[in-house]
């Protein structure tokens, strides 16, 4: 079984062995724990990110359209529920988003990592549940996903913008 890399606990630091790699989404400089949030290393830069729940909150807000305050206020940030009537409505519709290549896909994901020597590490966007195929990793030895998202979801390990990934360069095997 692959190990899925959940939130640290509470006495845990978000920059634990396991986090090698994670770094400034703004400039790419390490980060170090600071009394709970984690802070740029890079002087000139010196953003700030909470830790929510055991999550880190990587977000650049000078780039991004997500505001860090909307996770540690726990507002919703990417999903607005709908009313009874239109989810029964949606209900009835056909499914637009089937993805009919993810399983294969997946599975052949699995066997080139499979291949290579040592624990593959694979970053998952939009990781905060377990989407289509996604199994075929979750399952398979020797391979750590992290997961990341927009939201803080049952799966999410790490919140941060797919446009600003805050990991050094080769952190990963496949994203």
């Amino acid at each position: 079984m692959s190990s899925v890399l959940a939130p640290p606990p509470a006495s845990e630091s978000p920059l634990s062995a396991k986090w090698t790699g994670v770094c400034c989404p703004a400039c790419h400089t390490t980060l170090r724990d600071d009394d709970g949030a984690l802070c740029c290393d890079n002087d000139d830069c010196g953003l700030t990110f909470p830790v929510v729940h055991g999550v880190p909150i990587l977000i650049d807000e000078s780039a991004s359209v997500f505001d860090v305050e909307s996770f540690v206020s726990s507002q919703p940030t990417f999903f607005e529920r709908c009313g009874v009537w239109r989810t029964r409505i949606s209900d009835l519709l056909p499914d637009t988003e089937n993805n009919l290549a993810a399983e294969r896909v997946f599975r052949d994901l699995r066997q080139r990592l499979a291949e290579r020597t040592g624990r593959a590490k694979v970053l998952v966007l939009g990781g905060g549940v377990l989407g289509a195929g996604l199994s075929q990793l979750v399952d398979a030895p020797g391979i750590e996903l992290i997961e990341t998202d927009v939201a803080i979801e049952p799966r999410t390990q790490l919140v941060c913008d797919a446009h600003q990934i805050p990991f050094q360069d080769e952190t990963f095997d496949a994203v």
